[in-house]
C-alpha cells in the first residue's frame, strides 16, 4: 500500500508540472514515435500526429549521465537510440525506437554483484479511457482486470481500437510487470531473485497500433524478431502437417488413456487403432503417446497393481517406454506401428536414477548431458515431437535468474540437434513468450484436456495469444463426430488431433478436415477474434464471439469466419468482410457453410448481418473477380481454399479464373464449387472435368475434376455473360 501511495503522489506531481525541461529527444517520422529523455532519468513517449498526439510518460533511474544519441541496425530493423549511465543505480541501459514500425525498446544492464531492485522503472499510460486484455494461467484469458498477471503482456486498447502492447523483451519466466491504479505499470524481476549474475540485462518493450490483432502481431513478430526465431510454417513437423491421433485423456471417456482394449494389450490396442484408421482410408501422420507409457515413481512400490507405468501421480522414473508395456522396447512397438511418436513428459521424479546422474534444479534437468542422452533415446524410439508437458506447475526450475533459461535453451537446442520439435503444455504466460525464441519450438496447447464447446472462448483468445509469437496452437484432442469441434480444431491452422476409440470414428467428418493421405487442409494463420469481438466483451461478457482466419491466393483472400452465441439464445453476429481482409469497396461472395446458402455483397466495406446460436455458424467469404465469378474450393473441405487442396486461385487478362488443385495419392476425383452470375464455361488445362452442374438459382457451380498423372489439376472458368 506505501509503494502504491507513493507511486499515486509522484505522478500527481509529474503531470502537474508543465514542462520537463528535456535534454534528449529521438523522433521517428515515420512511425510517429517521439521520446524524450531529462538527465533526472524521467522520460516521455509521444505517438501520432501532434493533433491526434498521445503521452506515455516515466521514471527508468533516478539520474542519467553520459546520454548519447546513436543509429544503428539490429533484427528487428533500423532504429535510433539513447544510450546512458544511471549512477545512482548502479547500471546502464538505452531506449530505443524503430524506423519502419512503432516499437519502444527499453534495456538496463547490470554490472557485477548487482541486487534486484524492486522496481526497474515505470510507466504512466496515455490512455484515458482504455481496457485491456491479459492472460493467466491455466489457459485462462481475462478483460478488464486492474491487477493482471505479472507474467502476462498487458493489451491495452480504447473503444476506438488504439492499441498499446506493454511486455518483457527477455528473461520471460522470471520478468514481472504489475498494473498500479489502472493507469502505472512497473517493470521488475520477481522478488525471490535477490542478486543478478554477472552483466545481467533485461529488456521490455511497447508497441504501438490503431488496431488490436495487427498491433499484437507486430508485438509478437518483434519478439521472434529479436531472438532470431524462424517462425515454423503451418506444415513444419509431421505433427502440424497430417492428422494424429492422442492417448490423452478425452474429455469424457479415458481410452486410450492409462487404459486399453484387455484383449490386445496396450501394445495390440494401438496396433489396431492405425489398422482402423487405415481400413476407414484415412492415413494417420503420427500417433501421441502421453503420460501412461513410460515408468513413474518409486520402485519399491511397484506391483502387479500398481505397476510402473501406472503410478499417475508421480514423476518420471526414466524417459522410455515401459518394459511391461513394450516387452520389446519402444523403437521395436514403433516400427510395427509405422508411425512417427508424440511422446509426452512430465516432471522428474524424486526417486529417478537421472538425478543421480545430471543436475537438476527442482524437477527438470538443467544438465546438457541428460539432454543430449534424452534427445538420443527419442530418436532411437521414432519420436518426432517432444511434448513438454505440467510447464506451469510441478515441470518447473527453482526461481533464479539462470536455471529457467538453461532448462528450456538446453531442451530446445538437444531437440532441435536431433531433428525433434517441441509442444509446450501447461503454459504460463512467460511460457507462450518464451517459445518466440526456439525455432523449434513449433506448437502450444491452448485450452483444456478434450477439446469442446466450453474451451472454445479459451482456445480462440490463445491462438492470438499463440499465432502472434511464432507458435501455432493446438486445441487438444477431439471426437470426430462432433463436427464443430473438428472445424474449429481445423481452422486454428495447428494440429488436428483424434481420440476416437476403434470403430467410433466419423470418417466423413475427418475428410472435410483432411484428405485421404491424412494431411489437413487448413488456413494460413490461426482463427483469432475480431478486433470487434474484443471491443463489444471488453463492454459486455456475454457479447457474441466472431472470429476468422484466411487462406492467400493471388486472386486475393479467402476468409473463414466462426461466430457463435455466448449466451443461451440465437444472436445477431456481423462482420464487415474489408476489415477482414477483403479488398476494400470491391465486391465479395459470403457463403453460409451449413446453410448452403450464399448471397453477393457488391462492397467488401458493408456489414453482412446474419445470427449464430451457442452451437456456431460458419460462413466462407471468397473474392469476386472481375467477371463475376468466386472460387469457394473443394465444397468437401471446412477450409475449401485450403492452400494443400487448392494451391492458387489467380485471374487471367480476360478476366477467367484459373485455379490449380492439389491431390492426395488415391483420390479420384473431387468437386469445386462458387459463385457466378450465369453459367459458366470451364476447361481443363491439366486433369479431366467428369461432370458440371449449375444451381440457376443460388447461382452457385459444381465441377468434378480427375487428376492429371502428377496427381495435380488446373482448370480455368469464364463466365458466360
Amino acid at each position: 500500500m506505501l509503494k502504491t501511495a507513493v507511486l499515486f503522489v509522484f505522478w500527481s506531481f509529474l503531470i502537474a508540472v508543465e514542462s520537463f525541461g528535456f535534454e534528449l529527444s529521438i523522433n521517428q517520422p515515420k512511425t510517429g514515435i517521439s521520446v524524450f529523455l531529462e538527465n533526472s532519468g524521467k522520460y516521455r513517449i509521444t505517438t501520432g500526429t501532434p493533433q491526434q498526439a498521445r503521452a506515455f510518460s516515466g521514471l527508468f533511474c533516478r539520474k542519467i549521465t553520459k546520454p548519447i544519441i546513436k543509429s544503428g541496425q539490429d533484427r528487428v530493423g533500423e532504429f535510433k537510440e539513447i544510450k546512458f549511465n544511471c549512477p545512482l543505480d548502479e547500471r546502464h541501459g538505452y531506449i530505443r525506437t524503430y524506423k519502419e514500425n512503432p516499437i519502444v525498446l527499453f534495456a538496463v544492464q547490470y554490472g557485477v554483484g548487482a541486487k534486484n531492485p524492486e522496481t526497474l522503472a515505470e510507466l504512466h499510460l496515455g490512455f484515458p479511457d482504455f481496457k485491456v486484455l491479459s492472460y493467466r494461467s491455466l489457459w485462462d484469458y481475462e478483460l478488464n482486470n486492474k491487477s493482471p498477471a505479472k507474467d502476462s503482456p498487458f493489451i491495452f486498447f480504447d473503444g476506438n481500437g488504439k492499441t498499446l502492447v506493454v511486455s518483457a523483451a527477455s528473461n520471460f519466466i522470471v520478468a514481472e510487470q504489475e498494473l498500479y491504479n489502472g493507469s502505472l505499470v512497473t517493470f521488475g524481476i520477481n522478488s525471490v531473485i535477490k542478486k543478478f549474475p554477472d552483466e545481467f540485462e533485461h529488456k521490455w518493450i511497447l508497441v504501438f497500433g490503431d488496431n488490436i490483432n495487427e498491433t499484437v502481431e507486430l508485438w509478437g513478430k518483434t519478439l521472434t524478431d529479436l531472438s532470431g526465431k524462424v517462425r515454423p510454417p503451418n506444415d513444419a513437423d509431421v505433427l502440424l502437417e497430417k492428422i494424429s491421433f492422442w492417448t490423452n485423456a478425452p474429455y469424457d471417456e479415458k481410452h486410450y488413456y492409462y487404459h486399453f482394449e484387455k484383449s490386445l494389450g496396450y501394445e495390440g490396442t494401438l496396433l489396431a487403432v492405425k489398422k482402423y484408421f487405415d481400413e476407414l482410408g484415412i492415413a494417420l501422420g503420427s500417433m501421441q503417446l502421453d503420460s501412461w507409457h513410460y515408468p513413474k515413481g518409486d520402485p519399491s512400490v511397484w506391483t502387479e497393481k500398481k505397476p510402473s507405468w501406472g503410478q499417475g501421480g508421480r514423476g518420471i522414473y526414466r524417459l522410455e517406454g515401459d518394459k511391461n508395456l513394450f516387452p520389446e522396447g519402444l523403437d521395436a512397438f514403433q516400427k510395427k506401428l509405422g508411425l512417427p511418436l508424440i511422446t509426452h513428459t512430465r516432471w522428474w521424479d524424486e526417486k529417478s536414477p537421472e538425478r543421480l546422474k545430471y543436475t537438476f534444479s527442482r524437477n527438470v534437468p538443467i544438465d546438457e548431458r541428460c539432454w543430449a542422452e534424452l534427445a538420443k533415446r527419442l530418436v532411437k524410439d521414432g519420436v518426432k515431437i517432444y511434448i513438454q508437458d505440467w510447464l506451469s506447475d510441478r515441470a518447473s526450475t527453482e526461481i533464479n535468474a539462470t536455471d529457467p533459461e538453461m532448462f528450456f535453451d538446453q531442451m530446445a537446442f538437444a531437440m532441435k540437434k536431433s531433428g525433434i520439435t517441441i509442444q509446450y503444455c501447461m503454459p504460463k504466460p512467460s511460457h507462450f513468450m518464451q517459445g518466440s525464441k526456439y525455432s523449434n519450438i513449433t506448437t502450444i496447447r491452448v485450452s483444456e484436456d478434450g477439446f469442446i464447446r466450453d474451451n472454445w472462448d479459451d482456445f480462440l483468445y490463445h491462438s492470438r495469444f499463440a499465432g502472434a509469437l511464432g507458435v501455432w496452437p493446438f486445441s487438444d484432442n477431439v471426437f470426430s463426430k462432433n463436427t464443430k469441434d473438428l472445424l474449429l480444431a481445423t481452422l486454428s491452422a495447428g494440429p488436428v488431433g483424434l481420440a476416437d476409440m476403434i470403430g467410433k470414428a466419423d470418417a466423413e467428418n475427418i475428410l472435410k478436415a483432411a484428405r485421404p493421405d491424412g494431411v489437413i487442409v487448413k488456413p494460413d494463420a490461426p482463427v483469432i477474434p475480431t478486433d470487434e469481438t474484443y471491443r463489444a466483451e471488453a463492454v459486455k461478457k456475454d457479447s457474441p464471439m466472431v472470429a476468422f482466419t484466411y487462406t492467400k491466393h493471388e486472386l486475393g483472400k479467402t476468409i473463414y469466419v466462426f461466430a457463435y452465441s455466448r449466451g443461451a439464445k440465437e444472436t445477431s453476429i456481423k462482420f464487415n468482410p474489408s476489415k477482414l481482409g477483403a479488398p476494400k469497396n470491391s465486391p465479395v461472395y459470403v457463403y453460409d457453410y451449413f446453410g448452403k446458402v450464399g448471397e453477393v455483397r457488391p462492397n467488401s466495406s458493408l456489414d453482412y448481418v446474419a445470427s449464430a446460436d451457442a452451437n456456431g455458424s460458419y460462413f466462407i467469404i471468397a473474392p469476386v473477380s472481375q467477371s463475376g465469378i468466386a472460387i469457394l474450393g473443394d465444397e468437401n473441405k471446412f477450409v475449401s481454399a485450403g492452400k494443400k487442396r487448392i494451391a492458387s486461385i489467380q485471374q487471367t487478362e480476360q478476366g477467367a479464373v484459373r485455379a490449380k488443385i492439389n491431390f492426395a495419392e488415391k483420390e479420384k476425383e473431387l468437386t469445386i464449387f462458387g459463385y457466378s452470375t450465369s453459367k459458366p464455361t470451364a476447361k481443363m488445362l491439366s486433369g479431366t472435368i467428369k461432370s458440371e452442374s449449375y444451381d440457376a438459382t443460388n447461382h452457385i457451380f459444381r465441377i468434378s475434376v480427375a487428376p492429371d498423372k502428377n496427381r495435380t489439376a488446373q482448370i480455368e472458368i469464364q463466365n458466360n455473360n
